[in-house]
């Protein structure tokens, strides 16, 4: 038998302890864990690309697989105070450029939100009307809403 499959073999055998151990190890030496694999990332990253390209579908099945499997804890997750803060941080980054200059006070007595009709420029829109077209990409929310409130408050530009 080679020394692959040996290996292979006591791995399976001792599985919970290599577990525990590794573990523990992460746990008294994580700083040292991060840096090794960000060095490892750097020097390797045409290997790693080369490896996610080929593999692609592969990878993308087992992404399917763990997301159905996991998914009470994902749910669950999201609730938690930590996925709160780590939402809040992303959505303060992506509004780091976003200006807040009001272009008109509030006209309409129902619920309402701000809608940037730029980068700097904000008006106070229905609620409804600002989620209609809600979606991830920013630039089709923008034009469709930006017609819209072109139709209500006529030419906006200042």
């Amino acid at each position: 038998m080679d020394n692959k499959k040996q290996r292979h073999i006591y791995y399976l055998k001792h599985k919970k302890y290599i577990d525990n151990k590794s573990k523990k190890y992460y746990i008294n030496n994580k700083q040292k864990v991060l840096d090794y694999h960000k060095l490892y990332y750097l020097r390797n990253k045409e290997k790693i690309k080369e490896y996610q390209i080929k593999n692609r579908d592969g990878i993308n099945q087992q992404r399917r697989i763990y997301s159905s499997k996991n998914r009470k804890k994902r749910k669950e997750y999201r609730k938690s105070q930590r996925w709160k803060i780590i939402e809040a941080r992303c959505k303060a980054k992506r509004r780091q450029n976003l200006g807040f200059n009001l272009l008109y006070e509030n006209i309409i007595k129902e619920k309402t939100e701000f809608h940037h009709i730029n980068n700097k420029d904000v008006i106070k829109i229905p609620k409804d009307l600002h989620r209609l077209y809600n979606g991830k990409d920013v630039s089709y929310h923008r034009h469709f809403v930006n017609n819209l409130i072109w139709q209500i408050y006529g030419d906006y530009s200042c």
